[in-house]
């Protein structure tokens, strides 16, 4: 639902590009010009951090986050406070199993854990042996509620999704008063556009094109590339490569600019 309005409009920005809709510039449409840079930040800064806070809203699919090589190369740029505390190995850790609904909010990891031969189907937390436990993939936000995804691997020549028991490192009750947590008040985004650098740009500027490709076609740079339909849905591609089916059918692909 958060993804509707902005995938509307970002679908109709390339169908301009791609001529089906006469091209659109401020002399026609006063605050254009205002409105397809902020839609361009927006774009960008959904691209970076969605993936990571938004599930899907397709229950079969797998966590989003895989520690890989993509994940070792992006970890550096991002920006983190200056002490981090240790990744907690709780005694008592409470654990859900792909498939069942996930009791809170917050950071979980996928852990190889031996269940208990007696499991209540009233709990959400099972019995476990053998701590501290194998991890056996990347951590991942799930939200309270949903149904707790399979775990997504990366091998030599495969993304192999597996079901697996998740472990509750973090519990996030942030926002339970409705104000914003101080943590969050220096986010920054990897490239931030502010308001000054918009105000300086000529109004009839309608900033870069949109860069976009449809599957079996070699893509134009290399990066994160979006799918068309559903901006949640990234992959990796190098120069030259060509774009892939998604879900086995052609779609057009959305070059991420950072």
């Amino acid at each position: 639902m958060a993804n509707q309005s902005l995938s509307h409009w970002v679908n109709y920005l390339m169908r301009i590009d791609w001529g089906e809709h006469p091209p659109i510039d401020e002399g026609n449409t006063p605050g254009w010009t205002a409105f397809h840079d902020t839609l361009t930040e927006l774009t960008d800064a959904w691209a970076e951090c969605a993936p990571d806070i938004l599930e899907s809203q397709n229950l079969d699919d797998a966590a989003y986050t895989v520690y890989g090589v993509w994940l070792q190369q992006h970890l550096p740029t991002r920006h983190f406070p200056s002490f981090l505390p240790e990744v907690p190995d709780l005694k008592d850790p409470i654990l859900v199993a792909t498939g069942k609904p996930v009791p809170h909010s917050g950071i979980w990891e996928p852990v190889e854990a031996r269940k208990s031969q007696v499991l209540s189907h009233f709990f959400f937390s099972e019995t476990v042996t053998g701590p501290p436990l194998a991890i056996t993939g990347c951590m991942n936000y799930l939200h309270g509620d949903s149904i707790a995804p399979k775990a997504t691997l990366e091998t030599k020549d495969d993304n192999p999704e597996v079901n697996t028991v998740w472990r509750l490192l973090w519990r996030d009750n942030r926002y339970e008063d409705g104000t914003v947590p101080n943590e969050e008040h220096n986010y920054i985004f990897l490239k931030p556009d502010t308001p000054i650098r918009r105000e300086q740009k000529k109004v009839t500027d309608t900033s870069d094109p949109l860069i976009w490709a449809e599957t079996g076609q070699p893509a134009t740079k290399s990066g994160k590339w979006l799918a068309e339909h559903d901006l949640q849905i990234s992959i990796m591609m190098e120069v030259g490569a060509p774009l892939p089916m998604h879900e086995g059918k052609p779609i057009r692909w959305l070059f991420a600019k950072t």
